[in-house]
């Protein structure tokens, strides 16, 4: 033959009629393949070769049963970035090391195992782990001492990868945890996979629920979503990755809501604010939980702007309007303020001056207004319980002028049951209080 190997590259077992009976000569076997192939040889002789016996290349595995290697001009048994398992096999006389793992996992068994007279060639070894990431276990009672002897002048083992003695009791306790870790994770996986195939199969039936009634979706009075080739017209609606159902739908009188909907109405987690209701107003604007198209959850936000004005004309002719803003954190239930909520109040004084001008038919009007002057004059604040969107149970208002405070019992928005009140002076009144408006008599809130 003119190559020094046989090249096999597909699955198959060589078999032989036993080491004495079957004989191969001069040249040796190069096994490639695919790595999730394997490759026999039981019951042989390989002998006399110009280079190795047996190598392994980066393909098929190597399964080696009862076999003699002897005398090959290379390395006996080389496997290269595969697998390769040894079982009663003898490796002798060869030129090189008898044994090689590059970049591999080699296993020897057997008590009829043994590496003897190898390694003529400088750097040779009988078991040779030549690489970092090379490995040639010995399964128990095995020992690198006991099976490797006489080799490149007792270099018997050795090179940067491991060499060592493994039980076999325990090597197959390990790979089988290995593979119910694996097979765990694949299950995982596929009910992952699953669960989410199931949540958009909902959603798509909830579209198709939809459309079945007439293709629109009713928010309200006279306020629709039209469907048009399976989207929402007009309106941006997707379907998340959980299968919920998220958009945004703007109303005609300029209200808007961003977030999640289920059965045609606002529910899970949104954001609605209001139109401007008058110059200077940034309007009303609520953040938090949903349910059936009501306000519900325990960690919103709502912010208000809305004129509580008391309006006055000075000397100069300017008019002065006081108003405030409001800021609600807490919890909601029945698109109303019901639990433990903080609410703060922030006065404002708006000044500004009119003039008017009057047409050829006597008719006045105003002209723009020239001048405003904002100024922040004090902030109210309440910290306590709420029931159908007023203060109702123990809580504490402080006032913005200066120490003036209640703390107690409320009802209905007013104060009611045992508390105290704190004036202006740092005068304290405790009592039973029925029903007083904690703004009784304050004029700048009309």
């Amino acid at each position: 033959m003119t190559s020094p190997f046989f090249f096999l590259e597909v699955p198959m077992t060589v078999s032989g009629d036993g080491r004495e009976k079957t004989i191969v000569q001069g040249g040796g076997f190069r096994i490639k393949g695919e790595k999730d192939q394997n490759c026999t040889f039981i019951d042989l002789t390989i002998q006399k070769t110009k280079k190795g016996g047996l190598y392994a290349d980066s393909g098929m595995s190597l399964d080696v049963i009862r076999v003699k290697i002897d005398n090959c001009g290379n390395c006996g048994v080389t496997v290269m970035k595969t697998k390769g398992r040894l079982t009663n096999c003898q490796v002798t006389n060869c030129d090189m090391s008898a044994i090689s793992s590059s970049g591999s996992t080699i296993e020897l068994e057997g008590e009829e195992s043994r590496i003897t007279n190898n390694g003529k060639s400088r750097g040779s070894y009988g078991l040779n782990a030549s690489w970092p990431d090379s490995i040639i276990h010995l399964l128990s009672p095995l020992t690198k001492e006991s099976i490797s002897t006489n080799n490149a002048g007792d270099r018997n083992y050795g090179g940067k990868g491991t060499i060592e003695t493994v039980d076999m009791l325990m090597k197959e306790k390990t790979a089988k945890a290995a593979q119910a870790a694996q097979a765990a994770k694949e299950e995982s996986e596929r009910a992952k996979e699953e669960a989410a195939k199931a949540k958009e199969k909902a959603a798509k039936e909830e579209a198709e629920r939809v459309k079945e009634k007439g293709g629109k979706f009713v928010f309200g009075t006279n306020d629709e979503i039209v469907w048009k080739n399976g989207f929402f017209f007009q309106n941006k609606f997707v379907i998340d990755k959980t299968g919920k159902l998220k958009g945004t739908f703007t109303w005609a009188d300029g209200g808007k809501y961003v977030g999640d909907w289920e059965n045609g109405k606002r529910h899970g987690r949104g954001t609605y604010e209001t139109r401007y209701l008058y110059v200077g107003d940034k309007g009303n604007r609520y953040v938090g939980g949903w349910k059936n198209d009501q306000k519900d959850g325990d960690d919103a936000v709502e912010t208000c702007a809305q004129a509580r004005p008391l309006y006055y004309q000075d000397v100069e002719d300017y008019i002065h309007c006081k108003d405030w803003t409001g800021m609600y954190f807490g919890a909601f239930k029945n698109d109303q303020k019901e639990g433990q909520g903080t609410y703060t109040w922030t006065i404002h004084e708006t000044r500004y001056k009119k003039s008017y001008t009057t047409n050829s038919l006597g008719v006045q009007k105003e002209l723009p207004r020239d001048k405003y002057v904002v100024k922040k004059i004090g902030v109210d604040k309440y910290v306590g319980q709420w029931k159908n969107g007023k203060q109702d149970g123990q809580g504490t208002m402080t006032f913005a002028d200066s120490e003036k405070k209640y703390v107690g019992e409320w009802k209905n928005g007013l104060y009611h049951g045992h508390g105290t009140f704190t004036n202006l002076q740092g005068e304290s009144k405790t009592c039973e209080w029925e029903g007083r408006s904690p703004y009784k008599g304050l004029a700048r809130y009309g």
